[in-house]
């Protein structure tokens, strides 16, 4: 492996950041212990879980989309997006507990269709008991990961293996593989090489990657965040989940390059084309955020159906309101604002301190989106938020520390790696 794009550096670079960040959620679990409020210290967690959650599958769904596109310019950053996507079998054991609560506690901190008396009493969680089910949540619980952690360390290997051995004419592959990857050259129209290469492998495992990981995220959606308020359904939630992930995860990408090249390690690999082209795609999902959110408020508006607008009644009262107007000043209208021309996007400082912004604003609609199903008479705040939040953070900036150092920063063997280095704007 090439020593030029690989990154050294002291153990406590990773080790503090992991310490930090386990050391707080641990701290947190004692005071909510000490402080008698379990409650709020499980509300706060799981918040801090599903910001976590987010950024990783936006990270993996980055990696398949642009290798379907054959986005040039993303691939001397993909490398992150890579590590990061790595991270999934983590977050399944940091998800466990909570998993496993479902069947040692009658009264699930978290899910109301979890509680037997309060189902016995209830028509509607009796109708949905066939899938809001302890058994039936794990099963689902471990099919998520699964996938997302199967396609996140198949697509990891086949580029971290290109650095080793770029000729990848005596990998080892199944029979059902060499004839997908036979079937996808022919439907591109490209012409088929004795040699099989990495850029088609990787096409191909995310051809296939892409729906079924949409439909995991749609269903995670719905368990991990919409459940959290039985009663209340919307088909486009998944969306608006996935978008939220999408953003930050730009934002982590954008941070990450920048820390990289202001340290002199990538400072002639990343330009500013690379983090103008970051800064337009934050500004469009950002838009599309927006896009998502009015959609389902106005489809509930006009229908007017009890079961629908409970989920805006209570976010516009009791306390709520000040943060839906926040979110829709700070999600949309100043991001907006901001990133709609083309001066912030070529100043890396301005960039990242949008970039940091996302990270801000989007736990902020993920504390919107569960809260209020927790505490519907109003806001609780507690310094639990913040705690669970940074340990969550902490945590997996030193995961991501760990795991770079294990391989080059870039991906410098893919047979377009030196268009993307030279990438520069078309418009």
């Amino acid at each position: 492996m090439s020593t030029k794009y690989q990154f050294t550096t002291e153990n406590k670079t990773w080790q503090l950041p992991m310490i930090a960040g386990v050391g707080l959620l641990l701290v947190s679990g004692i005071y909510g212990v000490i402080a008698g409020d379990m409650h709020g210290f499980w509300a706060s967690y799981h918040v801090g879980f599903l910001f976590t959650l987010g950024i990783t599958i936006g990270a993996l769904f980055l990696v398949m989309i642009m290798t379907i596109a054959k986005a040039h310019w993303h691939i001397v950053i993909r490398r992150f997006h890579e590590t990061i996507a790595w991270s999934f079998p983590v977050l399944a054991l940091a998800g466990l507990p909570m998993v496993i609560l479902l069947f040692t506690s009658d009264h699930h901190p978290l899910f109301e269709w979890a509680h037997k008396d309060v189902v016995a009493k209830d028509l509607i969680l009796q109708g949905k008991s066939g899938y809001l089910n302890p058994t039936f949540f794990a099963i689902r619980y471990v099919i998520y990961f699964f996938v997302w952690s199967w396609l996140a360390f198949r697509l990891h290997k086949l580029s971290t293996q290109e650095d080793e051995n770029p000729d990848p004419s005596n990998l080892s592959i199944g029979p059902l593989t060499r004839l997908g990857l036979k079937l996808h050259i022919a439907g591109t129209g490209e012409a088929l090489e004795n040699r099989l290469e990495y850029f088609q492998l990787r096409r191909l495992t995310s051809a296939w990657g892409i729906p079924i990981s949409a439909l995991c995220v749609a269903f995670a959606s719905f368990d991990f965040l919409m459940s959290l308020q039985p009663h209340w359904f919307s088909t486009i939630f998944g969306v608006n989940f996935f978008i939220g992930g999408w953003v930050t995860s730009h934002a982590v990408l954008l941070l990450v390059a920048l820390y990289f090249v202001r340290n002199g390690k990538l400072a002639d690999v990343i330009s500013d084309e690379h983090f103008h082209d970051m800064g337009k795609l934050m500004f469009a999902f950002t838009v599309f955020w927006a896009y998502i959110g009015v959609s389902q408020a106005l489809l509930y508006w006009y229908a007017n159906l009890p079961e629908e607008t409970i989920f805006y009644k209570v976010r516009f009262e009791s306390g709520w309101l000040g943060w839906s107007w926040f979110l829709l000043f700070g999600h949309f209208v100043m991001p907006f604002l901001l990133l709609i021309g083309r001066a912030i996007k070529r100043r890396k400082e301005a960039l990242a301190a949008m970039a940091v912004w996302f990270l801000i604003i989007h736990f902020a609609d993920l504390y919107w989106n569960a809260m209020p199903a927790l505490y519907k008479t109003g806001p609780h705040y507690s310094i639990l938020d913040l705690t669970c939040w940074l340990g969550f953070v902490f945590f997996f900036v030193g995961l991501f520390f760990y795991k770079i150092r294990q391989h080059s920063l870039v991906p410098y063997n893919d047979i377009y790696f030196q268009k993307s280095l030279h990438f520069h704007q078309s418009f």
